[in-house]
């Protein structure tokens, strides 16, 4: 999808800006974690120009992406009372592995906690790897 895409090329821009990293950088979460972490300490100090539903959906498309480029899951549009919202998934919807990433962003941002990229990364790794299904058909 191109919004992904192109929300995927302003997190480089973010990593470049606030990280001084080259903006072919791959987007790991420990960079996603620094990019995120000081990006939102010069926010809350009055010194970032971004708006911060910008960062929330660079910084979760791209963790997003990670995911799907990572561990082999897909993105996918969910529905359901609360309205529609793209997602990411690795298995049946029902035993499967379901995620979220600008929700989880975004709810980060509200409490203003940091560092939780990589660590919710590893979590999502292992939980898939302790799936007890081999073969899924994803499409």
């Amino acid at each position: 999808m191109q919004w992904i895409r192109d929300c995927l090329n302003q997190a480089k821009v973010l990593a470049h800006k606030y990280l001084a990293l080259d903006e072919t950088v791959s987007l790991d979460p420990a960079v996603l974690d620094r990019a995120y972490a000081t990006w939102l300490a010069l926010w809350q100090n009055g010194n970032a120009s971004e708006d911060p539903n910008t960062v929330v959906n660079c910084i979760g498309l791209a963790f997003g992406q990670r995911l799907v480029d990572s561990l082999g899951m897909k993105w996918v549009v969910v529905a359901d009372a609360q309205g529609t919202d793209m997602g990411v998934c690795f298995g049946p919807p029902t035993t499967g592995v379901l995620v979220f990433p600008t929700h989880t962003v975004a709810n980060r941002l509200e409490t203003r906690e940091t560092g939780f990229i990589q660590t919710l990364f590893e979590a999502i790794r292992a939980r898939i790897a302790g799936l007890n299904f081999t073969t899924v058909t994803q499409g």
